[in-house]
């Protein structure tokens, strides 16, 4: 956000919880003067139905923003904007998980050696496991069978070293 205020670019927040988007463009705005803010956004939690979507893309796209900030959480953020990507007209899109939540101070983030060591993502699963462990649980179990494929692959000659 400070690069998109120093630059003149326009920030559309979407997604958390309702006013957490609202909190977080106040609060960027603080620490980022100068920041433009394009639109701000917290659809529910619930699968939008057709034309709800087509709603919310036309609002992002007419807000002329050149940022799009999403957190809609995982993989629901990654999957919406997959599949909306060219109707946004947004140049630069980024899923951001809960980063919204911690700009605006709804959840603390992992104390620094945490963070500094690439292990926020335990820490925060440990404060939040039934929230958090069974998707992770799915991401490695995911991992695993890629790897396992990709290694029977390779030994069996059918993927090159």
């Amino acid at each position: 956000c400070q690069r998109a205020a120093a630059r003149g670019y326009k920030v559309f927040f979407l997604g958390g919880a309702l006013g957490v988007a609202d909190e977080a463009a106040s609060k960027l705005c603080q620490r980022c003067p100068g920041l433009k803010i394009a639109g701000v956004e917290s659809p529910p939690f619930t699968q939008p139905t057709p034309e709800e979507n087509e709603r919310l893309v036309a609002r992002v796209r007419a807000s002329g923003a050149d940022v799009l900030l999403v957190a809609l959480g995982q993989p629901k953020g990654e999957i919406w904007l997959h599949e909306n990507c060219q109707a946004l007209g947004v140049p630069a899109c980024v899923q951001l998980g809960a980063s919204l939540d911690f700009v605006a101070g709804r959840i603390q983030r992992a104390p620094r050696f945490w963070q500094r060591i690439g292990l926020e993502w335990a820490y925060r699963m440990f404060r939040e496991p039934r929230r958090l462990a069974p998707r992770y649980f799915r991401d490695a179990l995911f991992l695993a069978m890629a790897l396992c494929r990709d290694f029977y692959a390779w030994c069996t000659g059918r993927l090159e070293a």
